[in-house]
């Protein structure tokens, strides 16, 4: 059995299928020593339920 939220909402019945695709704002600089450095940005997450 599997309990599964939405957010604070419990569903009854847990879907068969879920998608999640994460959208990162991360970006990479070159630095002038030929390294990078990663800048870190919160991820959005956009989900569909199947």
């Amino acid at each position: 059995m599997y309990i599964f939220y939405l957010g604070e909402i419990q569903l009854p019945i847990a879907p068969s299928k879920m998608e999640m695709k994460i959208k990162n704002q991360n970006k990479t600089i070159n630095l002038i020593n030929d390294g990078e450095i990663n800048l870190l940005k919160s991820p959005r997450i956009d989900g569909n339920i199947l």
